[in-house]
């Protein structure tokens, strides 16, 4: 629901991101700019895969703020997030929204857990 639904207000105060929207690795626009940046020297997955990736995290973001006068929590369920170097980056790219303190991330431990995990 990141693309295309508009909740204004108390329709929507929770946003859960289920998983980081990497872009697909089977787009051949995206293909061809990573043999672009290779070429170069430059590193795909940093300057394209994660640019993309963090453009489209702060668009899910803000399915939960349509207006200055909205609130709610934005939860993301993915621990690349917290686990991956590239996770920073991503925090970085969204806004600071009122209320919040820059750099807060504070781990949630998991919803359910698999046996074994």
């Amino acid at each position: 629901l990141a693309e295309g639904i508009d909740l204004p207000g108390g329709l929507c105060e929770h946003v859960i991101i289920t998983r980081l929207p990497f872009p697909s690795p089977d787009d051949a626009l995206l293909s061809a700019r990573s043999h672009w940046v290779a070429e170069r020297g430059g590193n795909p997955f940093i300057e394209i895969v994660v640019h993309e990736t963090a453009q489209r995290l702060v668009h899910a973001a803000g399915r939960l703020l349509r207006h200055e006068d909205d609130h709610g929590t934005i939860t993301v369920l993915d621990r690349r997030l917290q686990n991956k170097g590239y996770g920073k980056a991503l925090l970085r790219a969204l806004p600071l929204f009122r209320g919040q303190k820059a750099g807060l991330l504070v781990p949630l431990h998991p919803l359910c857990e698999s046996p074994g995990s």
